[in-house]
């Protein structure tokens, strides 16, 4: 019928287009697109010639297996209408299978216009934010397409976080703000309103310095997850530069209960110290702090030490010399325990008036350092109370020997000579010091 129809008028479309769709299901292909062409160089109209031109691009990609063919007809049936979705989709199809970037962003960007579907629109626009994302990287684009979808679809989260991650590569931080704000705004789930406050709290504390509005954010965070480590160490490093003390100790306080790491816990008690002794200026909690460590770890040296020092200021005599005999007992520094066994000595000589045990320490720390000149000092101070002039010109020599200062080093010559000469009558020594 349609043969006839054609016989009788070549030139109408319709028939032969009728007829190319009889070969098409027929199978004969090479006669469908010679029926097509004949078409097509008859067609008058705009919507015959783009669609006959989309059908042969088709015919030439699915069953002739010549695709760069095939792409040239697409792109003619969208010289006849750059909004052709048909053609639009089967190059957006070609494009993104061979990885022509560049190429698929720009029929994306003739496919959204032609869209009548707002989430079909949103979609695509989405899909043009991700590629100015990373195959084609163009940041400012990607920000103004997330933008696009935004207003389209307010509440979009893909769109929320692509503008987002665009902001950021563009350094845009008030703009970065405000997205993740309303981010905020529309997750359900915990997982990301933390992911988000955290985000926030980062952005405020370290692009404008805001250390408050970064703690208020992780207060938020932590409402959610009391035990978020991440979280608990931000926060404190924000509340001790706001030199927010009592809120500092309570975030360390609650780190401690929601940490099961027992060097954590240690750490984070010696921070609580650290605030009341130096910040605070309250010995008694600071005290409380140390020992609290040392309930963990007996053997906490650092601790340990801490608790004598805090201990003698306070005049509690006994206690000090208890902690620095811990110390010198356990610690590895050569130094550290020569230093302890001269305080322990200075405490029992000057505040418990145990001048035989002090002499004792004082030896032990003679021992490990013969140089050690307050050591020396104080047995030379000892020994002349005790009239026992001899060990007396022996420290006096010995602190001499040591002492690098030559002025200091002459005063302490002569009061060796005078020492020898007036005490021991042992002029010829006294000379030879002289």
């Amino acid at each position: 019928m349609y043969a006839q129809i054609v016989q009788l008028d070549p030139d109408n479309v319709g028939a032969l287009r009728q007829m190319a769709q009889l070969y098409k299901k027929a199978g004969n292909f090479q006669q469908y697109g010679t029926t097509l062409t004949r078409a097509l160089d008859v067609a008058l109209g705009d919507v015959e010639q783009k669609e006959i031109l989309n059908e042969i691009g088709e015919l030439l990609e699915q069953q002739m297996k010549d695709e760069n063919q095939a792409v040239s007809y697409y792109k003619r049936a969208l010289q006849v209408d750059g909004h052709f979705l048909p053609a639009l989709e089967n190059l957006e199809r070609i494009y993104s299978q061979r990885g022509e970037n560049r190429e698929l962003v720009d029929i994306l960007l003739r496919k959204a216009p032609a869209l009548t579907v707002v989430s079909d629109v949103v979609t695509t626009k989405i899909r043009i934010g991700g590629l100015y994302e990373s195959q084609v990287p163009d940041p400012p684009r990607a920000a103004t397409t997330y933008a696009e979808v935004l207003q389209l679809d307010p509440q979009n989260l893909q769109a929320m976080r692509g503008l987002a991650r665009s902001y950021e590569r563009l350094e845009k931080w008030p703009e970065l703000i405000s997205t993740l704000e309303s981010e905020l705004e529309v997750v359900t789930n915990d997982s990301d309103r933390i992911v988000v406050l955290m985000h926030l709290a980062t952005l405020q504390e370290e692009k404008f310095l805001k250390a408050e509005l970064a703690a208020e954010r992780l207060e938020q965070l932590l409402e959610i997850d009391p035990n978020h480590e991440d979280a608990y160490f931000s926060i404190e490093r924000n509340y001790r530069k706001m030199r927010s003390w009592e809120s500092l100790i309570g975030a360390y306080e609650r780190h401690i209960s929601a940490t099961l790491d027992k060097s954590t816990k240690v750490d984070l008690y010696g921070h609580i110290a650290g605030v009341y002794a130096d910040e605070i200026d309250d010995a008694d909690r600071a005290i409380d702090a140390y020992r609290n460590i040392v309930d963990l770890d007996e053997n906490h040296v650092p601790a340990l030490e801490a608790l004598a020092k805090l201990y003698d200021k306070q005049g509690d005599a006994p206690q000090a010399v208890d902690y620095m005999t811990r110390v010198a007992e356990l610690t590895v520094d050569g130094k550290q325990k020569v230093e302890s066994y001269y305080r322990i000595g200075k405490v029992l000589d000057e505040k418990l008036g145990d001048r035989v045990s002090a002499q004792d320490k004082y030896e032990l720390a003679l021992d490990l350092d013969p140089s050690h000149i307050p050591t020396l000092q104080a047995l030379r101070a000892i020994s002349l109370d005790n009239a026992d002039y001899d060990k007396a010109a022996r420290y006096i020599d010995q602190e001499q020997s040591y002492t690098p200062a030559p002025r200091q080093r002459a005063r302490l010559l002569v009061e060796l000579g005078r020492l020898r000469e007036e005490m021991l009558q042992d002029h010829e020594a006294a000379v030879m010091a002289w």
